[in-house]
């Protein structure tokens, strides 16, 4: 398994959050105050880990790229573009996103071989020292990462930040197509503690909007 612990290396400094959705899907918001320790407020409040564990299990995209056309073919017909944006505007589309992709032209649109790396940003920047490489899934728009990338002793505060940057390979061409990339925060890091699993956290309002869902788990550190 793709792991790096950091708690030993930064626990003095900040690591900073902004984010995205899922089966319970979730959607990110902005930090406030930073607090480090964990807690368990009146009223009933979830216990917060000071340490977790974090992976990153799989990325949803998108089947056509920025520009509107298909990630290895020709422009998108614009029924789909149509029908994955009344999807979008629903409360909770995850689970239809995945039953319209499972049913979309397969065998006629050309899905990305997708790869690329997690971050993790200390300081409030991304901290090269933390990458994790994530290898090429081959032809897919619902893309499983082998390993699940992810950290431990990641030490939780309401400014925390990580993410994946995703680009689609092809051995024809001299550069990679980008895919995106998509941030995750504090608030995703609540969630999917209280989720106790897989939890698709949404992404497709950031960045050029390709990358719909990424699986994210959290746990406690041990």
């Amino acid at each position: 398994m793709i792991m790096r612990s950091i708690g030993s290396v930064c626990l003095a400094l900040a690591i900073a959050g902004c984010a995205g959705g899922g089966p319970e899907e979730t959607s990110g918001g902005s930090g406030g105050a930073a607090s480090s320790s964990a807690s368990s407020g009146a009223g009933g409040e979830a216990f917060v880990p000071s340490f977790v564990n974090i992976r990153i299990h799989s990325a949803i995209i998108r089947p056509w790229d920025g520009g509107q056309n298909e990630w290895d073919g020709g422009a998108i017909d614009q029924s789909a573009i149509d029908q994955l944006a009344e999807l979008a505007g629903k409360a909770l589309p995850y689970g239809e996103v995945l039953g319209w992709l499972a049913g979309f032209a397969i065998g006629v649109v050309a899905a990305p071989d997708v790869y690329g790396t997690a971050q993790l940003y200390v300081g409030g920047v991304v901290d090269p020292a933390f990458d994790q490489e994530i290898p090429e899934v081959e032809n897919t728009c619902q893309a499983e990462f082998l390993g699940q990338p992810g950290w431990d002793q990641v030490p939780v505060d309401r400014e925390m930040r990580f993410g994946l940057k995703l680009a689609d390979w092809d051995t024809w061409a001299d550069d990679p197509d980008p895919i995106g990339s998509v941030v995750l925060n504090y608030d995703d890091v609540l969630k999917g503690l209280a989720a106790k699993q897989v939890v698709p956290v949404r992404t497709d309002d950031q960045d050029l909007g390709t990358i719909l869902f990424v699986g994210l788990s959290v746990v406690p550190a041990q």
